[in-house]
């Protein structure tokens, strides 16, 4: 079975207390305060503030989350080692996150206080919590973490930090990892956050003419969209075979399946187990996103109006965006994989609601459905590539292996 998620203990409590509600709580203040003092002014702009904000807090949050995890899954320790003993990592981590920068924790947690500054077009919070951050902890890394890596490990260590940098990673290695197609997060993730960005610029800069019956029949296209997204969740086979490159469709009557998962625990962030039955947790975020925008859509008329059309499409734009980030952030949670796919789908019946109020084109209304169509496609192509990934990383072959092996 796979590692799960560390015990929570008093000193682990105060060390998350640290991280998600003291600094924040201090950037707040001090950002605007520094705003005040040196009368600076508010950047960048709204909306952007709310875009540029949250996908860096999003980024930075990921890799956070998935360097902890990884350092505990493999090093056996976690982030504070450095002062509680028992902490402390048994083995040395240089593969995933690691082998990009030996302080990913460091970079991923110093960028939420500077998502939370932009988000709120502060200057001085953007600024002045990740420099203080990023201070305290590289004197406290080069002064003794480092020592005492170099200790325990000894020269595996220094052959580690002789190849790979202390903090930020060289470009040309983030570019080919986010290139790879079996990693796919240059086409699967940072393609559709350009085309949800050039949904933003159609919507509030670009007007084109109206047709007859246009609404009514984007609406049937939409939900028609829905119902395939839907039907999707509900048959995992259908899943299968667009996951499995040889075409085959595994299912629970394949032995070594849950679903259209492996049965090992390796995938046990990924299914529910309810009433005996195990449930994919990704799929059924796909049915109940698919079901509420299908009613969303049957009732806007009644739930939108002009007044509430713009926040009603930032709020989707938010939803959204979160649902494409998703394979950017673990949890270890099969709920919140649910709900961040739930968040796709009714984010983009949010957007495509309020963008009829807000523009109405043509243009905008068949790009929306383009948009919505992809998206499915992408979520589907993004958990295959997370299966191929999670089972290569396992190092053990089996018969019912995603393994690079069997294709």
């Amino acid at each position: 079975m796979e590692k799960r998620s560390p015990p929570l203990r008093v000193n682990r409590l105060l060390s998350y207390f640290s991280i998600f509600i003291f600094t924040p709580v201090i950037t707040y203040f001090l950002g605007f305060w520094l705003d005040r003092a040196f009368n600076l002014q508010r950047f960048p702009p709204f909306p952007l503030n709310l875009l540029i904000g949250s996908f860096v807090f999003i980024v930075g949050l990921g890799i956070g989350i998935k360097s902890t995890r990884l350092l505990y899954l493999l090093g056996e320790g976690l982030p504070w080692g450095g002062v509680n003993v028992e902490d402390r990592t048994n083995r040395l981590v240089t593969t995933g996150l690691y082998a990009y920068t030996r302080n990913p924790m460091l970079l991923g947690y110093s960028m939420l206080p500077l998502g939370m500054g932009l988000m709120f077009q502060s200057i001085g919070m953007a600024t002045s919590m990740p420099v203080v951050v990023l201070i305290i902890n590289v004197i406290l890394v080069k002064t003794r973490e480092e020592r005492r890596l170099g200790e325990s490990f000894g020269e595996e260590y220094y052959e580690y930090k002789k190849r790979t940098p202390f903090l930020f990673p060289r470009p040309n290695k983030v570019i080919s990892a986010l290139g790879s197609w079996r990693n796919g997060y240059l086409s699967l993730v940072f393609v559709p956050l350009l085309a949800l960005a050039l949904l933003y610029g159609l919507v509030f800069y670009y007007q084109s003419p109206r047709f007859p019956l246009q609404r009514e029949i984007a609406d049937g296209l939409f939900v028609m969209i829905c119902i395939a997204g839907i039907l999707v969740g509900l048959y995992p086979k259908l899943v299968s075979v667009l996951i499995h490159r040889d075409g085959s469709a595994r299912s629970e009557t394949v032995k070594g399946y849950q679903g259209h998962h492996p049965d090992c625990g390796v995938f046990s962030s990924h299914v529910f187990l309810l009433g005996g039955k195990v449930y994919c947790s990704g799929c059924i975020g796909l049915v109940f996103g698919g079901v509420l925008a299908i009613l969303f859509t049957l009732l806007k008329s009644t739930l939108i109006t002009g007044t509430f059309a713009l926040p009603i499409f930032l709020f989707g734009y938010g939803l959204v965006l979160l649902g494409i980030l998703q394979h950017l952030i673990d949890f270890d949670r099969p709920l919140f994989h649910a709900i961040l796919n739930i968040f796709l789908v009714f984010g983009v019946a949010l957007v495509r609601s309020a963008a009829e109020y807000l523009n109405g084109g043509a243009t905008v209304e068949v790009y929306i459905l383009a948009l919505s169509l992809y998206l499915v496609i992408v979520r589907i192509d993004l958990s295959r590539n997370d299966h191929e990934r999670m089972c290569n990383s396992c190092g053990k072959f089996c018969a019912s292996s995603y393994s690079k092996d069997r294709f």
